[in-house]
C-alpha cells in the first residue's frame, strides 16, 4: 500500500506539471495569436496610410505643376523671356513636391520722390558721350555702378556703394525692389546671368521711361540712352528714392 501511494502520488505529481505546462503553452499561444492579430492590423493600417500619403503627394505634385505653369506665365511677363524658358529655371530650383505659393498680385511698390528722380537723371544725362572706364566714379569716365552711384548722390542719397550687387543688396535690404511691371523712371535695372535673383549683379542702369534707359555700357563705348535690355534683366529693380 505505501508503494501503490508512492507511485499515485508519483502519477498525480506529473499530471500537474504536465497540466502546468499545458496551461502555459496555451496561454502563450494566445498570447501569440493577439500579437499576430495585432501585427495584421497594424500592417493594414500602415497600408491604409501609404496609399493616403501617395495619393496626397500625387495630388501635392499636380498642383504643383499647375503654380509652376502659373509662375512661370508670370516671371515671363516680367523678364520678356518665353514662359517655357522660365518654367526650365524653376524646375531647376525647386524641390519636386515642395509646396509653392500660388502667384499673388504685387503690391504697389514704394513711391519715388520726383526731385530726387529728376536730378539723378539731370545728372545721368550730363554725362552722356563720356568714355567708359572700369571702375571710374568720374568726372571723365564712368562704369556702370559709378554712373548710378555719383547720380543719386548728386540727389544726396547714398545707394549702396560703387558696385551693382551692393546696390541690389542695399535695396533689398531697405524694401525698396519693384516687380519690373511697375518700373518708373529713376529705378535702377539689374542684369545677372539668367536674370538670377540671387546671382552677382554685373550691369546696373538708370530707367528714363519709354522703354528706355541710360548705362556706362563697356570699353569702347561711351555712356548713351539705349532700349532697356530684357535679356539677363533680373525681374525687379530698385527704387532708391522711395
Amino acid at each position: 500500500m505505501s508503494a501503490l501511494a508512492g507511485r499515485t502520488d508519483a502519477v498525480l505529481t506529473a499530471a500537474v506539471v504536465d497540466r502546468n505546462q499545458a496551461d502555459a503553452l496555451t496561454a502563450a499561444a494566445e498570447t501569440a495569436a493577439v500579437a499576430h492579430a495585432s501585427a495584421v492590423e497594424a500592417a493594414e493600417s500602415a497600408a491604409v496610410e501609404a496609399a493616403r500619403l501617395a495619393t496626397e503627394t500625387e495630388q501635392r505634385v499636380a498642383v504643383q505643376q499647375v503654380r509652376l505653369g502659373e509662375l512661370a506665365t508670370l516671371l515671363a511677363e516680367l523678364t520678356g523671356r518665353s514662359a517655357a524658358l522660365e518654367r526650365e529655371y524653376l524646375e531647376s530650383i525647386v524641390p519636386p513636391g515642395s509646396g509653392i505659393p500660388s502667384p499673388q498680385p504685387s503690391a504697389p511698390g514704394p513711391q519715388p520722390n520726383a526731385a530726387a528722380v529728376a536730378t539723378a537723371i539731370a545728372f545721368a544725362r550730363a554725362q552722356l558721350g563720356e568714355p567708359y572706364v572700369f571702375g571710374g566714379a568720374g568726372p571723365d569716365g564712368w562704369d556702370c555702378s559709378g554712373l548710378t552711384m555719383m547720380a543719386y548722390a548728386a540727389a544726396g542719397i547714398a545707394i549702396g556703394g560703387h558696385g551693382a550687387t551692393a546696390q541690389y543688396s542695399r535695396a533689398s535690404t531697405r524694401g525698396l525692389l519693384v516687380p519690373w511691371a511697375q518700373v518708373q523712371p529713376g529705378d535702377l535695372i539689374f542684369y545677372s546671368t539668367g536674370g538670377s535673383t540671387s546671382a552677382s549683379k554685373y550691369h546696373v542702369t538708370i530707367y528714363i521711361g519709354n522703354g528706355q534707359m541710360i548705362e556706362a555700357p563697356y570699353p569702347g563705348v561711351p555712356v548713351r540712352i539705349t532700349t532697356a535690355r530684357s535679356f539677363d534683366r533680373v525681374p525687379f529693380v530698385a527704387r532708391p528714392s522711395g
